[in-house]
């Protein structure tokens, strides 16, 4: 399998286990409760006024009948107290457990973006498929607690649940296994996961191979970039080393916007000869969304003139034909002013 299709599998892999605990619902216990105790104080009330106001049998029969319905109203307001914290409970595990994976999801996207330029090494390799591997187990350990905790609420919520007057569950009511879990999550919640370590670990191929199929085309979760940026970007890594010459446009030399110009040609995408003319190319991007491809027009001699143009691999690292005497290389991406625009 490819990079791509291991980054692929892993995304889809959390997105679906983000999904298992679904969205939480805010609650603050039954609402049922405090009604019912209400009508419990009230019939209680009206059976004690019964000796003062009504003899005989029907007398006696109202307060056997009373009475009866008082025990059977405070049996059902102890299993609302006992199951209304539950509930709590289980909607506050949903929130933090996607909250959790929101976490696994979000460390998993970033570390895609900063190792994938060195993809086409096998160590760079190495490094991302242990990344995957140990962000899938971060999510494992997440579903394994939920779902400890689902077993042992309802648990709770089933003992609570006798004051109800139903048939036990578990005997011959519903059988545990039809209980939905809090947060949606029932017995196979791992299952989406059980493969995929030794997929990772069978990992095959070439680094250049893994190198172009890790930016193929969009992940479903991992926010990877356009397959034509993705080509330009391994266009310009194939240059690493090559020499700046001014003016030059490849296909063994560059100036900085004459790499940008071949690597771009090389995805089919037609860019402006001068980075004069790229800071108006394509579409503004703010800093914070940078992605592979993106061009960042940096070095300004005058509002709206940058002597000089990169083009990102990761949100914090750029490849560049920087000035004479130098060759093809990544660099971070300036601090200092810039403007992005992408262009695919």
């Amino acid at each position: 399998m490819s990079l791509q299709g291991l980054v692929d599998a892993t995304a889809t892999s959390l997105d679906g286990a983000r999904a298992l605990f679904g969205q939480p619902v805010p609650a603050s216990g039954l609402p049922s409760t405090s009604g019912l105790q209400s009508l419990k104080t009230d019939l209680r009330a009206a059976v004690d006024t019964v000796p003062a106001s009504w003899s005989g049998g029907g007398g006696e029969g109202y307060k056997t009948a009373g009475g009866n319905g008082v025990a059977a109203l405070d049996n059902v307001v102890g299993a609302d107290r006992g199951v209304g914290p539950q509930v709590v409970t289980a909607s506050n595990e949903s929130r933090d457990g996607r909250s959790g994976m929101n976490n696994v999801v979000s460390d998993t996207r970033a570390g895609v973006n900063a190792i994938a330029p060195s993809t086409d090494t096998p160590a760079g390799k190495t490094v991302l498929v242990n990344h995957l591997e140990g962000q899938l187990d971060r999510a494992k350990a997440l579903l394994t607690k939920s779902e400890q905790r689902n077993i042992a609420l309802a648990n709770m919520i089933r003992a609570s649940g006798g004051g109800y007057g139903a048939r036990p569950m578990g005997g011959g009511g519903m059988p545990m296994g039809g209980m939905p879990m809090p947060g949606g999550m029932g017995g196979g919640a791992m299952s989406g996961l059980g493969d995929l370590p030794g997929m990772l670990s069978g990992l095959g191929g070439s680094p250049g191979e893994g190198s172009a199929s890790l930016h193929g085309r969009h992940s479903t979760g991992l926010g990877l970039p356009s397959s034509a940026a993705s080509r330009a970007v391994a266009y310009a890594k194939s240059k690493l080393g090559a020499p700046y010459v001014w003016g030059a446009t490849g296909p063994n030399q560059f100036d900085c916007s004459g790499l940008v110009q071949a690597a771009y040609a090389e995805a089919g995408i037609r860019l402006p000869r001068t980075t004069y003319q790229l800071v108006n190319a394509g579409q503004a991007v703010p800093r914070g969304d940078i992605q592979e491809g993106d061009l960042i027009l940096c070095n300004w001699s005058a509002p709206g003139t940058p002597e000089h143009v990169m083009m990102a691999v990761s949100p914090t690292m750029a490849v560049e034909a920087p000035t004479a005497g130098q060759t093809v290389k990544f660099s971070p991406i300036p601090s200092g002013h810039i403007e992005v625009r992408r262009v695919a």
